[in-house]
């Protein structure tokens, strides 16, 4: 198996809910390794799937090879638990116009893959929270009205 890169699926990854998703998929496929082909766009979206068996095929897995695709999976599951993750504390749930805004600033400034964790908090008014690799930032309308 050669080495693989995960940019054909970062597309179709939002939130850190998509890639435990995927994961716990991997994890049930690992008893199955030999039907993953089949599983796989039964059970994720169409564009996911075919992400990942894009990736496979890159990576010249074949998956009638028990211990090969083993390897593969587990590969992919550790990958897809290293991308970043950004908690974003809002005080509404965001459109899906925000979140792409928010993805796409990140992809061109960052230049890494990232997730969103998104969480809803009224009493922060407007604005957000932002929780980053061990750091924290507050922006929210209530945060400013305590410090005047």
């Amino acid at each position: 198996m050669k080495q693989f890169a995960l940019d054909p699926l970062y597309p179709s990854l939002r939130t850190q809910r998509d890639v435990t998703t995927i994961t716990s998929i991997l994890i049930t496929l690992h008893a199955k390794t030999q039907e993953a082909e089949k599983l796989l766009p039964e059970k994720l979206p169409y564009e996911t799937a075919q992400a990942i068996l894009a990736i496979a095929q890159e990576a010249e897995v074949d998956f009638g090879k028990q211990t090969e695709a083993e390897e593969f999976l587990q590969k992919l599951e550790e990958a897809l638990n290293k991308i970043p993750i950004l908690t974003l504390n809002l005080a509404k749930d965001p459109s899906e116009k925000l979140l792409d805004t928010i993805r796409d600033w990140w992809k061109t400034n960052v230049k890494t893959p990232l997730l969103l964790t998104i969480k809803t908090d009224p009493s922060l008014i407007g604005g957000a929270q932002l929780f980053f690799n061990g750091k924290y930032k507050d922006y929210s309308v209530r945060k400013q009205l305590e410090n005047t």
